[in-house]
């Protein structure tokens, strides 16, 4: 069985707004498959299920996905 990961908050910067300084902190645009399932309190299988039933939406990059946070806020909304 997976242990389910645990993540600090500079792990969970991807990606970041450009307009942001280099001296401020920033906050990701997005988040893997992991942090998403661990940020929803969810299993990656419960995570892939969201997805396939279309409740939310991921990008891929090739093997890759992705999950905005805008995303996440909207599925939780």
């Amino acid at each position: 069985m997976r242990q389910k990961p645990t993540f600090a908050p500079q792990q969970m910067v991807l990606l970041a707004h450009p307009a942001q300084s280099a001296q401020a902190p920033m906050d990701p645009l997005a988040v893997n498959v992991e942090q998403a399932a661990f940020m929803l309190n969810i299993s990656r299988a419960t995570l892939f299920r969201l997805v396939k039933n279309g409740e939310i939406q991921g990008k891929k990059f090739g093997r890759r996905r992705v999950f905005s946070i805008v995303e996440l806020e909207r599925l939780l909304a």
